[in-house]
């Protein structure tokens, strides 16, 4: 759902500057919500297609499963599933590259460069001598892997940090902020007085309770924002939770845009997760609580860059929500590069500029190198 959300102003550019688009939505649920776009051809991608090739990788699939059905080791659990996406990689890459063939595409965009099936569409884009360009769906830290497409699209400053962590043989990254980031920005001027807590992936209900009854007694409207993830079970145990809390209400992640949970709130309590980052553009107080013991602290490092504050026990948290008055440390243009430029509020107009540009085979102009970063950044140095 977030990485629709972010390539949805981008189709709708693409669709006005006249460029053909084919979606290749992976699961039925993305395939629903690309009915929007009904004038556009969809081909529905479903693993399953590859199924010819599975008596290839039977050993790699019983292995999986014995792993899997006798440990109950995390880590272990993490390598057998990595062994099995690595066995299924080449059937991948040779099924998207008949797909790129059959349907003549001409050049691919995703919003997501880790996960299997964008992994090996952009390496299937590159043998097929296809342009690739990512854009982000969330904020990215630096245990991500290299950037491999031909063009990146990234929020600011920030992003570029963590990918320079690991810099690119090939990538050009251009900063030109995010579509689904500028909505948050018209929020900083506005008055608002609730305390919004957002869930991260895999947190519990049950952890929330006594962050809850914290801002509860200290008479806050509080408003949780769960994951777009959050799994059905914990989404209705928090409907029952709010039933006997006139003070407490529920922001759906799935459902509910974050524009539009962040302008109910003037203060984020959360633990890792990209809305510290959404928050902060909109003019909200962040603070970072980690729910779970189990993870390492500022996994996306918003605290040591300065958009929020570490909370590290409940006196803290108490003393934090009586009063805020801490400036933050890093610039909002350091987060989103479009932020306070003419095309603050339609990044995608920037973006979809250079795709075609890329696709007539011409390079974009109104770019400067930015030689602080390993990688090829560059910013804007004029306006469209």
């Amino acid at each position: 759902m977030n990485q629709f959300r972010a390539l949805a102003p981008i189709v709708d550019e693409l669709e006005r500057s006249q460029v053909s688009t084919v979606l290749l939505p992976t699961s039925h649920n993305f395939a629903k919500e690309c009915q929007r776009w009904d004038q556009f051809p969809a081909v529905m991608i479903d693993n399953r297609a590859t199924a010819l090739l599975a008596f290839v990788l039977m050993p790699a699939l019983l292995v999986r499963g014995f792993f899997a059905f006798l440990s109950r080791d995390i880590r272990l659990a993490r390598k057998a599933l990595t062994f099995y996406e690595t066995m299924w990689a080449v059937p991948r890459v040779l099924f998207w590259g008949i797909l790129v063939d059959v349907l003549q595409i001409k050049g691919v965009l995703v919003a997501n460069d880790h996960s299997p099936n964008f992994v090996t569409l952009v390496r299937a884009a590159r043998i097929m001598g296809v342009p690739s360009f990512y854009v982000q769906h969330a904020h990215v830290t630096k245990k991500f892997p290299p950037l491999a497409t031909d063009y990146a699209f990234l929020d600011g400053e920030l992003a570029a940090i963590c990918y320079d962590y690991k810099p690119s043989k090939f990538t050009k990254v251009l900063l030109t902020g995010s579509p689904r980031l500028s909505p948050l920005v018209g929020l900083r001027q506005q008055q608002r007085q609730a305390l919004g807590i957002g869930l991260s992936l895999g947190d519990s209900v049950d952890n929330l309770r006594h962050l809850v009854d914290s801002a509860v007694e200290a008479g806050f409207r509080v408003v949780v924002r769960t994951h777009p993830a959050t799994s059905a079970r914990e989404i209705d145990k928090l409907l029952r939770w709010t039933e006997g809390h006139p003070l407490l209400t529920l922001s759906e992640g799935h459902i509910e845009k974050v524009e539009n949970f962040l302008s109910r709130i003037h203060v984020l309590i959360a633990g890792d997760t990209s809305l510290h980052l959404e928050a902060f553009l909109a003019g909200c107080f962040t603070f970072y609580y980690k729910l779970r013991a189990d993870l390492r602290a500022d996994y996306y490092g918003f605290c040591e860059s300065g958009i929020c504050l570490e909370l590290t026990s409940e006196e803290q948290l108490t003393e934090a929500l009586n009063g805020f008055s801490r400036a933050p440390l890093m610039a909002g243009s350091k987060v989103c590069a479009s932020l306070g430029t003419t095309f603050e509020k339609h990044p995608e107009r920037v973006i979809v500029d250079v795709i075609r540009n890329s696709l007539n085979g011409r390079e974009p102009n109104g770019w400067v190198r930015d030689t602080r970063f390993q990688n090829e950044v560059y910013s804007r140095a004029g306006n469209l």
